[in-house]
Order: structure tokens, then sequence, then C-alpha cells
């Protein structure tokens, strides 16, 4: 009998380090043994996440669920050891029954913000002024929000590798415009004052689920809350389901529309550092998608295609044809906000 979502939900967790706190207790040998069972293949440089979606294959989705193994790249069994070989199904403490696994090949997922200044409306932490792209990646503005205590304030909302300086911006610190003047992109005058981020961890595992900023707007006469033709947010959605229809207004790509591939993804990227370094940071419960984005969209706000409500945050992308957002909902959470959806 085919496990359903809700068990490869768990199963996904189980695998990933982050089984119950009753599993734990109640099957923590096998637990110990599973983890060494499965780590030499676990642990493989070619996985980039973890999902629960339909299998694929040859590009085209089947009906059958299985719990998703990304990698960046498909290696032949002759390329990889024996012990590195991704089984096609484990069984795990707690689960009734094996667990279907699917490869799928997706790419290297990697932040979009942009070190270069392009076509659109963008923003990015000011130290990019002074240190470049160790100052920040250029990105897009994703929506206004306010504190739930306060209506009478309004925040941009964005990725923390946009306006947060890689987690290290302070309260108080400038957030600028990006503008095109006389068919020249420039970094043009403050627009906001960094107010605060959702935190980042760099833990093992995927301890993160979401990485966004808030800057306060300096400027409120300039500032619309509509996205564009979207006009203004319906408001936000936590129901994100594989199929779905989303689109975005983006710094690079402006108006473009995808398809969600999988709305439990789990992932790891490369985080950029204000010392030019960069650390892995893992990220729990995206939503991947079909490629729709491109340097610069990052911060963008997704939206649901028919229901304008926002669904979350542009994040990054591969280059083989996916793309990834943070659900809007623990963001809003974190961030003590609300999506403005009327002025």
């Amino acid at each position: 009998m085919a496990l359903s979502r809700r068990a490869l939900q768990r199963a996904k967790r189980i695998l990933t380090g982050r089984a119950s706190k009753t599993l734990q207790r109640t099957h923590g040998r096998d637990l110990d043994d599973m983890e060494r069972a499965v780590r030499p293949w676990l642990t493989g440089p070619r996985i980039v996440g973890f999902g629960v979606a339909r299998r694929s294959t040859n590009r085209k989705r089947l009906d059958e669920l299985a719990l998703k193994v990304y990698v960046d790249e498909k290696w032949t069994q002759a390329e990889l050891e024996a012990k590195r070989l991704i089984p096609s199904e484990v069984t795990l403490p707690g689960i009734d029954g094996p667990v279907p696994i699917d490869v799928e090949e997706i790419g290297r997922i990697r932040l979009e913000g942009s070190g270069d200044v392009a076509p659109g409306d963008g923003i990015v932490h000011g130290a990019m002024k002074t240190q470049g792209t160790r100052g920040g990646l250029i990105g897009s503005l994703g929506c206004l929000v306010r504190r739930t205590t306060d209506r009478n304030t309004l925040y941009l909302l964005s990725s923390t590798h946009v306006i947060g300086k890689f987690g290290a911006a302070r309260r108080g610190e400038n957030v600028i415009e990006v503008v095109r003047r006389s068919g020249k992109f420039v970094l043009e005058r403050p627009i906001g004052k960094f107010e605060a981020a959702t935190g980042l961890n760099f833990g093992p595992g995927f301890p993160n689920v979401c990485e966004a900023s808030v800057a306060k707007i300096t400027d409120q006469g300039r500032i619309r809350a509509d996205i564009g033709d979207f006009g203004l947010p319906a408001g936000t959605d936590d129901t994100i389901r594989e199929g779905q229809a989303v689109k975005k207004l983006g710094f690079r790509t402006a108006y473009t529309n995808g398809k969600v591939i999988d709305s439990d993804f789990d992932f790891k990227t490369r985080y950029p550092t204000t010392t030019g370094r960069s650390r892995k940071l893992g990220l729990h419960r995206q939503v991947l998608c079909q490629r729709f984005t491109d340097q610069g969209d990052s911060g963008a706000a997704i939206l649901g295609e028919q229901s304008n409500k926002i669904l979350g945050l542009h994040v990054g992308a591969s280059p083989t044809g996916s793309s990834v957002f943070s659900r809007i909902t623990p963001i809003l959470r974190l961030l003590d906000m609300q999506v403005v959806t009327q002025l």
C-alpha cells in the first residue's frame, strides 16, 4: 500500500534528523542505527535537498508520490561507490512499510541576488556602495508590511542577503534604491533603514525556515503598496500544493509565472558573508518551482496566480531549471509583521 503524503513528510523529517521528540524517546536506538546506515549516501556530495512530491521520469510527472532526493547531477552507477548509491527505498523507524525514494536532478541552488545593477526597480543594503557585493546583493522589494500593533509605520520586506547584509546589518543602516537613469542603472538614495531580520542558523541539517529582513521606510510618499499590475495583494496563504500556478514581479525578470514542483523542499546553499567567504545554510519546508526567476529577483513576493495572495519570498534557483521560495507565514510570524493589503 502506497504511503500517504503525510507519512512521507514524516519520513523526510526522520531521515533528515528532525524526528519528533516522541519518536526519539520510543525509538532512540533504532534512529541511531538508521543514521549510521544511511549516512554514507545521505551525505553524498551530489545531494542538494529533500522533498515530498510525485515521481519524475524523463521530466514527466507521474501519479505516485515518493520521498524525493534532489541532486545537482545524476551520476551513473559505475561513477559512484556502492556505499554512495541512493537506494530506491528505505526502511525507517516509526514508518509502516518501505519508503519509496525518487532521485531527481535539479542542479545546485544558488541565491538570486545580483552583483550587477540590472533593469527594473531594485533595492540593496547601503554597504554595497562602499563594500561591493560584500555589503549585499541587489534584489527585489517584495512587499510592504506593518507591525501587528502599529498600522501607521510601514516597512519593506525582502531577503536578508539583499537588505540584511548577510545577517550582519545593524538597526538604522541605510537600505538604498536601485534605479534607471538616462539608460544607466545606479545605486540611488536611501529608501529605508534596516530594522530586523529573521536570523540565520548555520548549524547542521536544515534549521532555518526562511532568511528575510525588513527596513523601516523613511520616505513613505514615494512608496506604493501595490505590486505592479497585480495590484494590492489579497492577503497571504500558506496552503501551497504541487502543481499550483504562481507569479511574481521581480527586479531582473519583471512579470513571470511558474508552477510548484514540491511544497516540502529542504535544501542547503552556499551563503555569502561580509568577509567574502561563504558558509552552508540549510532551509526546510521551502517551495520548489519550475524556473521562472533570475539573478536580481531575490526577495520578490511570490503570489498565487489566481488568488493574488502572497505565498512567499523568492530565495534562489538552480541554473538547470528550478526556483525556490520561502513561505510567507513563518516570515511574518518571526518578524511580527503583517502584509499591507490597503493603505
